[in-house]
């Protein structure tokens, strides 16, 4: 009967934890980028990109190894949001100075700023060059993150990100073990009779 239960608890996690798969985007479809008047967006593996029109897309050749990757204009703010609206973990993404939008500043950035679920922020600012990758070990619970350089144009490639599993999951998930509990209890007294 255990090996039944746990059979069971291990499925519905499995089922429930679906949700959590790593997302790897890299903009390989280039004519994905929905117009709503002055906003644009961009989905791909579970995310959006949003901000205004015309200011950003997917340009083929434009990332890593001469694959797509999203180009940004300079003063431009990028959000990235999952597409159910969820928390998610940033695990690190590739980023470089925008080719056909240069800097006349000598020291160009990227500000990366990510809003976590409680409201507080926690922010990056890296240096722009040539495409190169970064990793994040504490950006977790996230609603946002947000890419902005005043002072660029910048490419953004292979973003890697995990949706985190939303709450009912783990409520279901804890409802699940509960009755497995329950139903070791209830054998267990019919055993002793």
């Amino acid at each position: 009967m255990n090996h039944i239960l746990s059979s069971l608890a291990s499925a519905a996690a499995l089922c429930l934890g679906g949700t959590a798969q790593a997302g790897l985007v890299t903009f390989d479809h280039p004519s994905e980028v929905i117009i709503d008047g002055a906003a644009a967006s961009y989905t791909e593996a579970g995310f959006v990109f949003s901000g205004s029109a015309g200011l950003f897309g997917p340009l083929d050749t434009i990332g890593s190894a001469g694959t797509p990757g999203l180009f940004v204009l300079a003063g431009s703010e990028l959000k990235l949001t999952t597409t159910g609206g969820g928390t998610f973990s940033l695990a690190g993404f590739d980023f470089g100075l925008n080719p056909f939008d240069p800097s006349t500043d000598p020291s160009p950035f990227l500000s990366v700023q990510g809003l976590l679920a409680d409201n507080s922020t926690v922010s990056l600012s890296l240096a722009l060059g040539s495409l190169t990758g970064t990793g994040f070990n504490q950006w977790d619970n996230l609603r946002s993150v947000t890419f902005v350089s005043a002072n660029a144009g910048f490419v953004l490639d292979s973003i890697s990100a995990v949706p985190e599993p939303g709450s009912l999951a783990l409520i279901a998930l804890g409802l699940v073990g509960l009755a497995a509990t329950r139903k070791r209890s209830a054998w267990s007294g019919l055993k002793s009779c």
